[in-house]
């Protein structure tokens, strides 16, 4: 099975969560401060040099104010399913 950073489901997610946070203008230092983390953090997880967990990833989706519910069921339809 291929890393989690490599699938192109994830690659999207990180994406999705990217455009967000551009879109809503916030730099990547801002939103690292809102959560009480490094700037690194934000730079890593959007390089996909680091994986996020999935506290990372709803706390990242509320302090973005992306539907958590939403965001989740749309990369389920671009995951790969495993038989």
């Amino acid at each position: 099975m291929p890393r989690t950073l490599d699938l192109a489901s994830y690659k999207w997610l990180i994406g999705q969560l990217k455009g967000a946070r551009e879109t809503s203008g916030i730099t990547q230092d801002a939103l690292a401060k809102s959560l009480g983390r490094p700037q690194s953090f934000i730079a890593k997880t959007e390089n996909l040099d680091r994986r996020l967990d999935v506290i990372e990833f709803i706390d990242l989706c509320l302090a973005l104010e992306v539907d958590v519910g939403k965001l989740t069921e749309m990369a389920a339809k671009r995951t790969k399913r495993l038989k």
